[in-house]
């Protein structure tokens, strides 16, 4: 049963790491272009429809072939849902699961290009030298 929840983890994992590196990539992007103003209410658009998709395959079974299959059935859900409470609130909880694991991530992959920088830039100082 452990490794079966490893085994989990891992896909979770690989999952919320592909998440946050293209909102990173995106957010480069936007800085590139002068819209860098932009990077946060992206992230908290882009994080709220998640957790919105997450509660529709989860609570309400929808999956994303219902796109093309049958729209009609999604959008009318996904409206029933947008105006009551219970969904709402529990969009609010996997909104605060996803923004807090984000954010952790985040921060992690800063903290590790920071780590590997000084780390290639010390090897090419030391390489210089000789």
């Amino acid at each position: 049963m452990s490794l079966l929840l490893l085994e989990y983890f891992v896909y979770f994992f690989i999952g919320m790491e592909c998440f946050v590196l293209s909102l990173m990539l995106w957010g480069r992007a936007l800085k590139r272009h002068g819209h860098g103003w932009l990077i946060l209410p992206l992230e908290i658009v882009v994080i709220s429809l998640s957790a919105f998709g997450i509660y529709l395959g989860r609570v309400d079974r929808l999956n994303s072939w219902d796109v093309a299959t049958d729209p009609e059935h999604l959008l009318n859900q996904a409206f029933r849902d947008s105006l009551n409470p219970k969904p709402q609130e529990m969009t609010l909880l996997f909104f605060l699961a996803i923004t807090l694991i984000y954010f952790l991530l985040k921060g992690a992959n800063c903290l590790l290009a920071l780590l590997l920088s000084h780390h290639s830039q010390g090897a090419t100082n030391l390489h210089n030298r000789k």
